[in-house]
């Protein structure tokens, strides 16, 4: 007879991935509906483990708090308790859990042993099979079709509605709207865009492209404030409400990010920040103000340098389980890191970028990233190419994944005839692909004294 210890070390499981799923389950009842999404109680190899995630997979149906003493009391009502370790074992849990930041990693080990599991069951029984002389060839073949088939079957995640749900949901959101006199998207305050694009809506992976050094951070950076903080111009702005935002900025600090905001949202010359003594009483009221609404908003800002995309992902359900963040923007899309860094970089891209956009269907709101433009861009017999979309820099993927690509296009550094900056510098936002709605080029103005692009 087979050892059971030795077959528990043969089949691929992992006990401490499961506890820390059911413990973050406890910790944090936000991280339960994506759970659910990706796992069911087959997927726990331990018998205990298997029977308290059915308890908060049915206590999440029938919108009952997930906690210890509840787990507990219904463990107890189905005669189960004992079989899966008493209380001891249940409060244990949570406490086993470093950071529930991380579910997404637990959630991939344990399902990635589920599958496993599937294939070494299927496996094995394709080898009995042809061990059998009297089975006939074909018919082992077609068996094992039809058993690999029904492996990737169901190992498929994912769940399928009646059409009247998405009406009904369509429905409340209309009557949502009407009622609060809100828009569908959440408006940019730039106009012309949000006419063309009805403002950035749930669910959308939006792509903010251009040449170094044209502007993407500070267009972000203005749509991102206008969002968070208000617009500039109450008067002329299309925003109704303001709303919590996450600003990922992976090239520059926390520090250079505000340096950028404050000229532009006080009106103050940015070089004057640099030379600190040119600034008037005027100028420092009006940066005191910046302070002011910033400290009563809510926009975080992610300074990590070369984050990993797992760490993103973890850390942008955080913000918006934690701090309901409505928008999160990512500045910019090649600096994110895979762990698999030996694939080549196009590849890397194209996992990054499917990563983004199943994160923005998952959490329900718009994700902005931005992208540079490959080397076809840049300037040729004198003059600035106008972007497309096949310049995105290192993948095509983005480009496919994209609900909505705008590009930034005008000449560096622009000047007059005595070789002064132009301080409003005519600038053209291509939006070159709008899966819901116009597409069409249309004109903005940066204004290089404060940093900041603004309407025409």
């Amino acid at each position: 007879m087979e050892n059971p210890d030795i077959l528990d070390y043969l089949t691929p499981h992992s006990d401490e991935a499961e506890k820390a799923v059911l413990g973050s389950c406890i910790q944090d009842n936000d991280v339960i509906s994506p759970v659910l999404k990706r796992l069911v109680p087959e997927c726990f190899y331990n018998p205990r483990n298997r029977v308290i995630f059915t308890v908060i997979s049915f206590m999440e149906d029938h919108r009952i708090t997930v906690d210890q003493l509840s787990i507990i009391q219904e463990l107890k009502e189905r005669g189960e308790l004992e079989k899966c370790g008493g209380p001891a074992y249940v409060t244990s849990l949570p406490q086993l859990v470093p950071s529930t930041a991380n579910i997404d990693y637990y959630i991939d080990i344990v399902y990635n042993h589920f599958v496993r599991r599937h294939i070494i069951e299927a496996s094995n029984k394709m080898i009995q099979d042809a061990r059998k002389e009297n089975n006939d060839v074909r018919s082992i073949l077609e068996s094992a079709d039809a058993d690999l088939k029904d492996l990737v079957q169901r190992n498929i995640v994912g769940n399928y509605f009646n059409s009247i749900v998405f009406y009904k949901k369509v429905i409340d959101d209309m009557a949502y709207h009407l009622e609060n006199e809100t828009s569908f998207g959440l408006m940019t305050g730039f106009e012309k865009l949000d006419e063309y694009t009805d403002g950035f809506k749930p669910s959308e992976f939006i792509i903010i492209g251009a040449r170094p050094s044209i502007g993407k951070t500070a267009l972000a950076l203005a749509i991102a404030a206008n969002m968070a903080l208000g617009p500039i111009n109450s008067k002329k702005s299309s925003i109704d409400e303001v709303v919590p935002v996450g600003f990922f900025s992976l090239e520059m600090n926390g520090t250079s990010i505000l340096n950028r905001l404050i000229p532009s949202r006080a009106s103050v010359d940015a070089k004057k920040l640099k030379k600190l003594e040119l600034l008037t009483a005027p100028d420092f009221a009006r940066i005191n103000e910046v302070g002011d609404k910033l400290k009563y908003s809510n926009f975080f800002i992610c300074d990590t340098p070369n984050m990993r995309l797992l760490d993103l992902r973890a850390t942008a359900r955080r913000l918006v389980h934690e701090q309901d963040v409505k928008i999160i923007f990512v500045d910019y899309i090649s600096l994110i890191e895979v762990d698999n860094k030996a694939t080549p970089r196009h590849e890397q891209v194209a996992e990054i970028s499917r990563s983004l956009k199943s994160l923005a269907r998952e959490l329900d709101i718009p994700i902005v990233a931005l992208s540079q433009l490959n080397r076809d861009a840049e300037q040729k017999d004198g003059k600035s190419v106008k972007p497309s979309l096949g310049q995105i820099r290192e993948s095509g993927a983005i480009e496919q994944d994209a609900d909505i690509v705008m590009f930034l296009h005008r000449d560096r550094n622009m000047r007059d005839e005595y070789g002064n900056e132009i301080e409003k510098q005519s600038t053209q936002l291509i939006v070159a692909k709008n899966r819901n709605g116009q597409t069409g080029e249309l004109d903005i103005i940066f204004n290089s004294k404060y940093v900041i692009y603004e309407d025409e």
